[in-house]
């Protein structure tokens, strides 16, 4: 077994090869009084990059789902695969791609989910004029289920009951648009 599978099998948010689709069912049922990831590998695997890809899948308080692939880069494969940006890799671990060929260094597993749950990552939430809006997310960690079979594990920080909250209408004027219109004499 590899370094890299060592420290996934003790990774309490690594939940295995799932799908996209199982990620967002897992995510979805979080309670939406925090920010939730888990992490899983990425199901295609191109044969251009230097590291082997996961995503880590991540639900925003806005209840938004977003996928960010993240690389588990060994530095002495980057050099001989792809010296261009052997620069940007100083070590072992996952690297999370701001823009073409610039990565950052995020690190082990356990180095990312205490970069998480201190909002030290940026993840890009949209763009605007083109250019990425990056913002630093404080995250806890979704747990993977003990008995993939059985009922998902909601996550261990979360003291609050898993209910959703339904969005109530505004206020509406009982009086008409046009009512109003032609009242005041638009």
């Amino acid at each position: 077994m590899s370094n890299l599978q060592n420290l996934l099998q003790n990774c309490r948010f690594y939940h295995g090869d799932i799908t996209r689709d199982e990620a967002e069912k897992r995510l979805i049922r979080c309670a939406s009084d925090f920010n939730y990831y888990l992490l899983r590998p990425k199901s295609a695997q191109p044969t251009e990059v230097p590291g082997d890809l996961y995503v880590l899948s991540v639900k925003v308080i806005d209840s938004r789902l977003r996928h960010y692939i993240i690389v588990w880069f060994v530095p002495d494969v980057v050099n001989q695969m792809a010296p261009e940006i052997s620069n940007n890799v100083t070590r072992e671990g996952f690297y999370l791609e701001k823009s073409p060929g610039n990565y950052e260094l995020l690190g082990s597993p356990n180095e990312i989910e205490q970069k998480l749950a201190d909002g030290q990552i940026e993840l890009e939430l949209s763009q605007v004029d083109g250019r990425p809006r990056r913002i630093a997310l404080e995250c806890r960690p979704l747990a993977r289920p003990e008995n993939l079979d059985g009922p998902l594990i909601t996550p261990e920080a979360n003291t609050f009951t898993n209910t959703m909250v339904m969005p109530q209408p505004a206020p509406r004027n009982p009086k008409g648009w046009l009512q109003m219109k032609n009242s005041f004499g638009f």
